[in-house]
């Protein structure tokens, strides 16, 4: 038993360091890209510190600070709340939900999963969301964009097809999150089985930032690797995952360590959703080809 998590433990470590070395081996624009997006990670934070406001750099706050945040703001570490009017927080990240999450004051019983602690505002929304969404500002633009037609003043803003598209991914990604959330039976093992839909959920995210490059146009059409920013900000999130997970960050955010065969499991089913997208967008291609251009 004990080798045998050895073993993957040691395999799990080859994956991080070969994952690694891959980033850094890429060409010498995408290796700046991939720095420039760790700044990036790290932004800015506004304090008080010693009966002062001061802005400082996220990776420089520490226990005792009071973080100041408002609309727009990045939460630059995990905090609790001391203080809120009308707080908001977008979790969907973490939680799936696509509504913003209202904040309190009260305090949580012991026990309460990470998702459900309504007093505490969570990095962990950065680590799945806030780089690939960064880098997607970056995109090449549709060489084929002149080609389109012009948008009609009647025309919704977001077009049927799109609320489709936006419905199918949602559904998708709840299907696939509780599916393997109950195929880790919950009830003998309910970290084992959270850590590992967790994980899925933001896999899902890392694959369908790659559907989002573009409305109606394959990935397979535009590119993979026309966007290194892109596969820069991949890599590092899903290092980032990892490190939430096999790392005594684990203790924090009640987490487990997988195993190999488990990562097969969520990369299999979190990768759904692109393949399904990309069908869509095949079907669109078909039927309104107008859309396209």
């Amino acid at each position: 038993m004990f080798l045998g998590e050895r073993i993957e433990s040691i395999a799990i470590f080859a994956i991080v360091l070969l994952n690694a070395v891959l980033g850094f081996i890429q060409e010498y624009r995408a290796e700046k890209a991939i720095e420039a997006l760790k700044k990036i990670s790290a932004p800015t934070a506004r304090v008080l510190r010693d009966g002062e406001e001061q802005k400082i750099p996220a990776r420089e706050v520490v226990l005792g600070d009071i973080l100041l945040l408002e609309a727009g703001d990045i939460v630059p570490e995990d905090s609790r709340l001391m203080e809120e009017t009308s707080l908001q927080i977008d979790e969907a990240s973490l939680t799936g939900e696509s509504i913003p999450s209202k904040k309190v004051l009260e305090p949580f019983k012991l026990g309460t999963s990470v998702a459900d602690q309504e007093n505490m505002v969570l990095w962990i929304n950065l680590v799945t969301d806030g780089l690939p969404a960064l880098a997607l500002s970056v995109d090449p633009a549709d060489p084929n964009i002149m080609e389109h037609r012009p948008r009609s003043h009647k025309d919704n803003i977001i077009s049927n097809p799109i609320i489709a598209r936006m419905v199918l991914v949602g559904v998708v990604m709840m299907i696939g999150t509780l599916t393997i959330f109950k195929f880790y039976d919950p009830e003998s093992n309910l970290a084992y089985a959270q850590t590992v839909a967790f994980s899925t959920l933001m896999f899902f995210q890392m694959f369908n930032v790659l559907n989002c490059r573009s409305e109606f146009n394959s990935l397979f059409k535009i590119g993979f690797f026309t966007n290194m920013k892109l596969l820069g900000a991949i890599l590092i999130s899903v290092l980032m995952q990892i490190l939430v997970i096999h790392t005594p960050l684990g203790t924090f955010f009640k987490t487990v360590p997988l195993t190999l065969t488990d990562w097969f499991y969520i990369i299999l089913v979190s990768s759904s959703v692109l393949i399904i997208v990309e069908i869509y967008k095949f079907v669109v291609n078909r039927v309104r080809p107008d859309l396209v251009g």
